[in-house]
């Protein structure tokens, strides 16, 4: 899918989130899908989550990640109410950070409608 969107539609933003120390950046597939993208580490408890989980968010988009690289790829706490390990059934350890998928959404959103108003403008002055 993402090698037919980029063919079709060069201007697609593509995220992609996995755990840093999950297996999935070492498969076959995986790299021939992140050529092109840039990696960026994070931490949920950074978006408000009470674990720490070190992830990667891997996009095609240099603001984003310049975006997500300046303020959320360092943990400042010294201790974390929640642990990844053990029993996870009080929490949903997969689910992304609810801050985390507004500020891709809205960072997007804005991007977009900043790109539409642009070859709008320069359509009506041709």
């Amino acid at each position: 899918i993402m090698t037919w969107a980029r063919n079709r539609c060069p201007h697609v933003r593509f995220v992609v989130e996995n755990p840093s120390s999950g297996c999935l950046k070492d498969m076959p597939l995986m790299k021939k899908l992140v050529e092109g993208l840039k990696p960026v580490n994070i931490f949920y408890c950074a978006f408000g989550r009470d674990e720490m989980k070190p992830t990667t968010i891997w996009t095609n988009d240099e603001n984003l990640a310049a975006i997500l690289s300046e303020r959320r790829t360092q943990c400042r706490h010294s201790n974390h109410s929640a642990q990844v390990q053990g029993d996870s059934s009080k929490y949903d350890f997969c689910a992304t950070p609810i801050m985390l998928a507004r500020e891709i959404a809205r960072y997007i959103n804005l991007s977009m409608l900043l790109e539409r108003r642009q070859y709008s403008s320069m359509h009506a002055e041709i």
